[in-house]
């Protein structure tokens, strides 16, 4: 039968019959699909060393997080209180140039022929006055460097039963010292920028509406804001830096995400740091005279009031570093195993 088909099918008496698997949609071959694409080396690495799949792009976290600051500041405390010795000696070395060089202006005001001996002016009002930019940029940039300091010995802390090495995790921050001067510069330069912006704003205002004591007070708590704000969004930007090896940009965009949906938490922290560290030496300052009765008493004043900030300035460290670990686990599902695998 099949034969007869065929044959009248070329003498052109019948179109020819196709086969079943031919033009049937029931036996048509299956698609091909095409191979997943395969992760990329570079991506695969950073994901087994813990670090973020694409720094500085935001992903989406796939699970409900929390992030408990009560626990974060006792975390904090106990790594602070136990290793308080080394901790301090860390400060005192980081917090070295500043002190030398408030000692320089401390000596300068002191022979100044307008001040010290003959006492028409404040002591401490010509000190702040001719500490300038150099001391400003030493007083805000040398926390950061404090901070990449101490983020491997607060991690292998965090990891439990294993010893802080106190060392390498200083070796391991100084090796990122260019990128972590970068992320200070930027944020010293946005918090300048903002405040100036902040400031003119203020003023605009006030001189159309009028305004004393209260005017002042607000031109303040607005600056006060600002440095909040700031310090809240790129509060873990230094120890991007330093775990995830990119630079400042990428580091600050990181740092803006992993803080969202915490920086009321974190505010109250640093807010509570900064007026801690601002009563005290205000306190110090107060306490002597305007006018100090040696040279000797004013240096004495000058490297208590450095000390002060450098303690400040360790604890902050110490929590900045744990809130990082604790974003990073909570949003991303880090711990602290793959955290520490970053510096082997």
């Amino acid at each position: 039968m099949a034969r007869d088909d065929t044959e009248r099918a070329e003498r052109g008496d019948v179109p020819r019959r196709r086969g079943p698997a031919e033009g049937d949609p029931a036996h048509a071959p299956a698609r091909r699909r095409r191979p997943a694409r395969d992760v990329p080396r570079a991506a695969a690495r950073r994901r087994r060393s813990g670090a973020a799949p694409v720094s500085g792009r935001r992903t989406r976290v796939p699970h409900a997080w929390h992030f408990g600051v009560g626990e974060a500041l006792a975390r904090s405390f106990s790594f602070f209180g136990r290793h308080l010795p080394v901790l301090c000696l860390y400060a005192f070395v980081i917090f070295l140039p500043l002190a030398l060089y408030h000692l320089y202006v401390a000596s300068e005001v002191w022979n100044h022929p307008k001040t010290g001996y003959s006492g028409r002016f404040p002591f401490w009002a010509d000190f702040q006055v001719r500490t300038g930019w150099i001391g400003r940029l030493l007083e805000f940039g040398l926390p950061f460097v404090l901070q990449a300091t101490v983020t491997l010995g607060v991690f292998q802390y965090l990891r439990g039963g294993g010893r802080v090495q106190y060392g390498r995790s200083f070796g391991r921050g100084m090796a990122r010292l260019l990128p972590v001067l970068g992320v200070a510069l930027l944020v010293v330069f946005l918090a300048f920028a903002l405040g100036l912006v902040t400031t003119l704003l203020l003023v605009v205002v006030l001189s159309v509406v009028g305004g004393g004591l209260g005017a002042l007070v607000l031109l303040l708590l607005a600056l006060l804001a600002v440095m909040g704000v700031i310090a809240c969004v790129f509060f873990v930007a230094v120890q991007a830096v330093v775990v995830e090896d990119v630079g400042p940009t990428k580091a600050m965009a990181r740092s803006a995400w992993l803080t969202r949906g915490a920086r009321w938490k974190i505010f109250g922290i640093w807010f509570g740091i900064f007026l801690f560290s601002l009563i005290v030496q205000l306190v110090i300052v107060r306490g002597a005279d305007d006018v100090p009765s040696s040279f000797a008493a004013a240096r004495t004043i000058v490297l208590v009031r450095v000390a002060v900030a450098a303690v400040s300035a360790a604890f902050s460290a110490v929590f900045a570093a744990v809130v990082y670990h604790d974003l990073r686990t909570a949003k991303e599902g880090v711990d602290i195993e793959e955290l520490i695998r970053v510096f082997e």
